[in-house]
C-alpha cells in the first residue's frame, strides 16, 4: 500500500470518528504538538482543539462530516493533506429551549385568565386580549423550538500537515484555506 492510499485511508478513519462521536478515537488522531489556524488568523494548540471537540462531539449537537481529500503530497515521514470537509448538525440548546417553553406557559395561563373573567366589565378588551396571548403563546411554542435547535452547516477547505510518528499517521498542523 502506498503512503498516498494509506493517508486516505487514515483521514477517512478520522473522519468515521467524528461521525461516530467518539472523542477518544478522534483526539488519537491529533500530533501532540498539533496546532491550527483559522481563517480569521486565530490559532490554537491541541488542548483548545480537544475543548472544541468535546463541544461538537455531544450527542445533542448531532455532528456529521463529509470529507473529500482532494490532493496528497508526501514527503518522507510528513505528508501534506488539501481537503473539503462539509459539516452540519442541529444542536440542542436547553436554555433557550425551557425559557421560551416557560413564557409559552405563562401566555397560555393569561389566555386562560381571560377566557375566565366577566365578560360584561371589560367588552372591548376582552377579544383583545384572549388574541393577544394566545398568539404570544404560539410565538413562544415556535421559537422553543427554533431558538433551541440551532442548526449548522458550513463546507470548508484546509490544508493539513500529517506527520509519520512510530508507524502511525497524526495530524500535526490545519490551515484552513
Amino acid at each position: 500500500m502506498t503512503h498516498e492510499s494509506e493517508l486516505r485511508q487514515v483521514r477517512e478513519a478520522l473522519n468515521s470518528a467524528i461521525n461516530n462521536h467518539d472523542l477518544e478515537t478522534t483526539t488519537s488522531f491529533l500530533h501532540p504538538d498539533f496546532v491550527a489556524q483559522g481563517t480569521g488568523g486565530h490559532s490554537y494548540n491541541r488542548q483548545m482543539a480537544v475543548q472544541q471537540l468535546e463541544q461538537m462531539l455531544k450527542s445533542s449537537f448531532n455532528l456529521q462530516s463529509q470529507i473529500e481529500v482532494e490532493h496528497v503530497e508526501v514527503s518522507g515521514d510528513s505528508a501534506k493533506l488539501r481537503v473539503r470537509r462539509t459539516e452540519s448538525g442541529r444542536m440542542y440548546n436547553p436554555r433557550h429551549f425551557w425559557m421560551f417553553l416557560a413564557m409559552a406557559a405563562m401566555f397560555a395561563a393569561l389566555a386562560i385568565h381571560w377566557a375566565f373573567r366577566d365578560v360584561e366589565q371589560v367588552p372591548s378588551q376582552y377579544w383583545v386580549a384572549i388574541v393577544g396571548y394566545a398568539f404570544g403563546f404560539m410565538l413562544s411554542i415556535w421559537l422553543a423550538f427554533r431558538g433551541g435547535l440551532r442548526s449548522m452547516h458550513q463546507t470548508q477547505r484546509a490544508e493539513e500537515i500529517w506527520r509519520c510518528v512510530d508507524g502511525r499517521w497524526l495530524l500535526a498542523e490545519e490551515r484552513q484555506l
